[in-house]
């Protein structure tokens, strides 16, 4: 629209200039609306507001976004990020929040601020809501010397605090003090601590404050409330608790905002150990009033991080103190690092995890979490010899007494026994199969792993008792799950059949598989060969064949439909069939 969407200096352009801009913006508007769940209409001026979806997903938690300086998107505004289908207003698909890094003309690189559940993470197609400042880092009622502060209401919503406090911050960088922006920055009736600066503000400031100190503590509060207006009233409520512990206080800390339902605060020469009882008390005093926090603490040095990892330290610190028990207050150490190597490693970022478990041995040599952990990495890029070497360290380790402890030396003797199998050691397997069962009875796996060796051992028999123990097993936990789960001792069972020549048994042990899975890629590929060996039905055949390929597309999987179709008459699909299968 002319001229509400043009700029103050644009309309002073010449005018074919200003039609050239506005075609622009208006195809812009245009090919908005040609993304999934965009209305049909979309007006220029709600771009920015509402317009923007993630494009990709970038390492070290950076997202890239369709919005650029085309859409008038700047460095530091906020975007809460929404589910493919959630939009501002349903909590349970609120996934986190970014703020914007670089913006380039038609897409801006993002950093994640927080994510409301970390086993989600921002995927292409999320969509992003601008956040308005909260007013808890643009207004002060008081200043130091009794004067009312002056807030400037009319910067864009959503860059980070107003345009007096960026000139009072460029001001306070030239003079090269940090104390000088204190000084502007208003402070409670009673002098306790500094005011709460703006997410941006506060980066500003730690990125000079850092290099005066060498030590420090970064401190993460989050208040676990729904996304709505409520989180502004209850961070008021969380600083105001803050303030009233002196001990955390003292020294006048930087506090900031960071992100829209989180509060970040700097200790200078203070020690993560010494202020983790302060802020669990904090996290007690909130909980006991009904609102739930948590407080992650990363204090510097720490290995061999730098200053400026410490933000990302406090938020490891943050999620490892979000599964542990009220007061949910943890430091950034082996275990916080241990639980962020699992995330990447759920991920698929297998060297990240590595690096990080390495980390957390570092901090902590008797992390058997960790070793065993690092094997499994090990495992999984077919370095077994490696392997070996953690998941013995870890025995040799064993942790501290407690309920999981036997539960976890029954999970390594079975990884033991995995990396054994791989390297062909069929006997040491077996040992620590068998040890794994002894220090866990119900482990399916286990017996499903020692039925598997003796199969392979011609001893089939022996496997038949192994595997129908395994099935027995499954329902004992089926039944305390109270449904019926998913039966792959079934499945090996069925397969044994099969190799004895019992088709009609293999057969109902496959039905009944099914039943339990009907999306059991492997027990549809097999029940298709029993069909085809059997010249019984290889319309059925090719069905199942089809359905097999169409959940997990393997070379065995095309194999078996070309035959069913070569059964059937049909020599021309059989040959794209095998095609496939020679392709993958």
């Amino acid at each position: 629209m002319y001229p509400q969407d043009m700029e103050g200096a644009e309309l002073r352009l010449p005018m074919f200039e200003q039609a050239r801009m506005l075609m622009e913006r208006a195809r812009l508007a245009a090919r908005m609306t040609s993304q999934p769940g965009a209305p049909r209409v979309m007006p220029f001026a709600r771009i920015l507001q509402d317009g923007g979806t993630v494009l990709r997903a970038l390492p070290q938690g950076r997202v890239r976004v369709g919005l650029g300086a085309q859409a008038k998107a700047r460095e530091g505004m906020r975007f809460a990020v929404w589910g493919p289908s959630g939009q501002e207003g349903s909590g349970n698909q609120y996934k986190g929040e970014v703020v914007l890094l670089q913006v380039r003309e038609f897409h801006s690189v993002a950093e994640t601020v927080h994510l409301a559940d970390a086993t989600a993470p921002l995927e292409a197609g999320d969509r992003l809501s601008l956040l308005e400042v909260p007013s808890l880092a643009t207004s002060h009622p008081h200043t130091p010397g009794g004067k009312t502060a002056a807030a400037d209401a009319s910067g864009t919503p959503g860059q980070e605090g107003t345009a007096a406090a960026d000139k009072e911050t460029e001001e306070a960088s030239s003079a090269g003090s940090v104390q000088e922006v204190r000084a502007r920055i208003p402070v409670l009736e009673d002098g306790s601590c500094a005011g709460i600066y703006g997410h941006g503000d506060f980066l500003h400031l730690f990125a000079q404050e850092k290099e005066r100190t060498g030590r420090f503590v970064l401190a993460i509060v989050r208040v676990d409330v729904p996304h709505d207006a409520r989180q502004e009233a209850a961070l008021g409520e969380c600083l105001a608790a803050w303030r009233q512990i002196p001990e955390l206080c003292a020294g006048e800390p930087l506090a900031g905002l960071y992100g829209s339902n989180a509060l970040i605060f700097f200790h200078a020469d203070s020690s993560a150990e010494t202020l983790l009882p302060h802020y669990a008390a904090l996290c007690t005093r909130l909980e006991g009033a009904g609102l739930p926090v948590s407080a992650g603490l990363a204090g510097y040095p720490l290995l061999h991080y730098r200053k400026g990892e410490m933000p990302d330290c406090a938020l490891k610190a943050l999620e490892y103190a979000q599964l542990l028990p009220s007061p949910r207050a943890g430091l950034c150490n082996s275990l916080a690092l241990n639980i962020s190597a699992d995330r990447r490693y759920a991920l698929g970022d297998v060297f990240g995890a590595i690096d990080e478990y390495k980390l957390a041995l570092l901090a902590d040599a008797e992390n058997v979490l960790a070793r065993n952990s690092l094997g499994v990495c090990m495992a999984a890029l077919g370095r077994y010899h490696e392997a070996r070497r953690h998941f013995l360290e870890a025995l040799r380790y064993k942790g501290d007494a407690g309920p999981d402890r036997q539960e976890r030396i029954a999970q390594t003797h079975y990884n033991l026994g995995t990396v054994c199998q791989q390297l062909g050691e069929r006997r040491a397997a077996a040992r620590y199969y068998r040890e794994c069962i002894k220090d866990a009875p119900e482990h399916v796996y286990a017996h499903l792993r020692l039925g598997q060796l003796c199969e392979e051992g011609g001893r089939r028999n022996e496997a038949r008792r192994f595997y129908e123990l395994a099935a027995a097993i499954e329902d004992r936990q089926a039944e305390q799950a109270g449904g019926q789960r998913p039966s792959l001792a079934r499945r090996y069972l069925a397969r044994l059949a099969a190799r004895q020549r019992h088709g009609g048994e293999a057969r109902e042990l496959l039905h009944d598989t099914l039943l339990r899975n009907p999306f059991d890629a492997a027990a549809m590929l097999l029940l298709a060969r029993l069909y085809l060996d059997g010249d019984e039905d290889p319309a059925m055949a090719e069905l199942l064949a089809r359905k097999s390929v169409g959940l997990r597309d393997t070379p065995e999987g095309w194999q078996v439909l070309a035959r069913a179709l070569r059964a059937l008459g049909r020599e021309e699909e059989a040959s794209l069939a095998e095609a496939h299968a020679s392709v993958g």
